[in-house]
């Protein structure tokens, strides 16, 4: 019966998404108008800079044939005086266009990503160039909402110290606005990034807490009874945090655990996170793109299918050593099945993700109920002066730690580039291990080995690849890497260092290798290895690069082309000879 379950939801998903797939991408053609005005409703917002990020629903087009009425798009709008509220409706004068990947190497999928909300437009706007038809004050949720947020967050401000704030704010309500990128690159490469981004791990702390209080109670308050509490106290925590996705997403799939739990004698932990899982795609087919839906839900299917088997294999009486062995299994369940998606999208491994995990297992609960008990003690200051210096403690040691594993040699693996037909294969591969059990387990075992021996091939080449790779972006970007030494060429100054050193990011998750930075402005520079010399210069305002006999031209103004040379044109050039920048990023092997 599960099988046929899983089968019929299968279908009608994709059935359902196909449709929502073809209603999305039926119109929106004509985004690429130089100038369009109209009337857009707020329906998300974020406040937090002057750039301010909204999801709005475009109600009528004024003038210009955007082919979005009644579809949903990113707008940012520049403004410094008033905050904008969902509900607000403005009259919008701008150039609105398809969101599209610029292919450049290890980029973040900005398609994929809003295309799992919907959303395949984007906008920008300064505070000229709209005007507000109608200001709506919030309903009463969305007021109660705000005044929450703000009372935690004013809380948290006022006993947290301010270097800690930012992670704090993230930890309790999922806002990461406040993070610096360093601390974001940190928890990345540690495997802690999920601490801060509220969703199941928090979700299954506040739930097992909850247990664990009621479990005193047991005599006075039944077990059904203690559930639909908790469970009420689940949702009035989404709330708090706005009802963001990954926290709706984690409290109902807990909801549908503790309901079929609780009422079910032959109860089956796979078969409520499949139902759960068919009930949020139901609801939005377009979250089956959507990441984090995939991992976490990969993530508590590894639990659920391997945490028993791998606990059982050893026991041990120190209740500490018992405790140890059983928290890092649960991270080695989750992250067994979801690393073929873990190299797929983010061409990376945090190679000591066990220590991580052992690391915030011990401060992620206290840390966290510290944190709530904070922001709900406002009327005891000294109470809270004791919880905040308690938890800024607790915060300096969790930074400490995740900077001491980031420190160590090989912390994150990177240069991992897999397509997406391998990674769905590996995730077979685990799957038809589990389902035959003593059916073929040999040959799957030798397939799964064999495909990531492949990975780890295709990853070694990454590494040692000799190449060139000019970027599709604004000003002249070039990369060389000759082995582990990687040099980027740029034009401009400090701005354009900042976003050539974004690109670069990218490239070295792929590609990994020391990279050294030169403006080409300065001078002529020339690179020299056993096999290979090359050299980059400007010739008037395109720029010429010589490798071994072999001559590159980037273009910024068109210009008569010459025979022996291959061509390379900025994204602003349209005339179809040589390679378009605006197609992506130009990748040359050397030898």
């Amino acid at each position: 019966m599960s099988l046929i379950f899983i089968l019929i939801s299968i279908v009608s998903l994709g059935i359902l998404r196909q449709k929502s797939v073809k209603t999305l991408f039926k119109e929106g053609v004509n985004h690429e108008k130089k100038e369009s005005v109209f009337i857009a409703e707020i329906m998300e917002v974020n406040n937090k800079n002057d750039w301010k990020k909204a999801i709005v629903k475009i109600k009528q087009e004024v003038r210009g044939d955007i082919g979005l009425k009644n579809k949903k798009s990113v707008l940012y709008i520049k403004t410094y005086n008033s905050n904008i509220y969902p509900g607000d409706l403005l009259l919008v004068k701008s150039s609105i266009k398809k969101i599209k990947n610029k292919n450049n190497p290890g980029e973040f999928n900005s398609t994929l990503f809003w295309k799992s909300k919907g959303i395949n437009a984007i906008s920008f706007v300064s505070s000229e160039d709209f005007l507000w038809i109608k200001k709506k004050k919030g309903g009463r949720i969305n007021s109660l909402i705000e005044q929450i947020k703000k009372s935690c967050e004013l809380q948290l401000s006022k006993y947290i110290k301010n270097k800690y704030l930012g992670v704090s704010t993230a930890i309790l309500l999922g806002d990461k606005s406040n993070l610096k990128t360093e601390t974001k690159r940190s928890f990345g490469n540690t495997g802690a990034m999920h601490l801060l981004a509220v969703s199941g791990l928090h979700v299954g702390i506040i739930y097992t807490l909850f247990v664990f209080i009621f479990s005193f109670f047991s005599k006075f308050i039944s077990k059904k009874n203690a559930l639909f509490i908790i469970l009420i106290l689940l949702w009035l925590y989404a709330l708090i945090t706005g009802f963001s996705p990954s926290v709706s997403r984690a409290v109902f799939m807990f909801t549908v655990l503790g309901i079929a739990k609780s009422t079910s004698n032959s109860y089956n932990p796979i078969n409520s996170l499949f139902f759960s899982a068919f009930i949020l795609l139901l609801i939005n087919p377009l979250s089956i793109y959507d990441i984090g839906f995939q991992l976490s839900y990969l993530a508590m299917l590894g639990i659920f299918i391997f945490y028993k088997p791998f606990v059982s294999i050893f026991y041990f009486k120190n209740l500490f050593l018992d405790w140890i062995w059983k928290g890092s299994m649960i991270g080695v369940s989750a992250q067994l099945i979801t690393l073929p998606l873990t190299l797929y999208y983010f061409h990376s491994f945090p190679n000591y993700f066990l220590i991580t995990n052992l690391g915030i297992m011990c401060v992620s609960s206290v840390l966290l109920i510290l944190l709530i008990t904070l922001t709900s003690v406002k009327w005891f200051s000294v109470f809270s002066k004791a919880i905040g210096f308690l938890a800024s403690f607790i915060l300096f040691i969790l930074l400490k730690y995740i900077l001491w594993i980031e420190d160590l040699p090989g912390s994150v693996a990177t240069g991992y580039f897999l397509s997406f037909s391998v990674s769905l294969f590996l995730l077979c591969c685990f799957l038809f291990l589990v389902k035959s059990k003593k059916k073929y387990p040999l040959l799957v075992i030798i397939l799964y080995l064999g495909t990531l021996s492949y990975t780890s091939y295709t990853r070694y080449q990454n590494i040692t690849v000799k190449e060139l790779c000019f970027y599709n972006h604004s000003s002249f970007v070039l990369s060389v890497k000759l082995e582990d030494k990687i040099y980027c060429f740029y034009e401009g100054e400090n701005k354009e260092l900042e976003k050539a050193k974004r690109l670069m990011n990218g490239y070295v998750r792929i590609h990994p290798g020391k990279i050294f930075y030169k403006n080409i402005n300065k001078k002529k520079y020339t690179l020299k290895d056993k096999e290979n010399h090359v050299s980059i210069y400007k010739e008037k305002s395109n720029i010429l690069v010589k490798v071994n006999n072999k001559n590159y031209k980037v273009l910024k103004t068109p210009e008569k082309k010459k025979k022996n040379t291959t061509y390379i044109n900025m994204p602003w050039i349209n005339d179809g000879k040589g390679h378009l920048l605006k197609d992506g990023a130009f990748q040359i092997n050397i030898k």
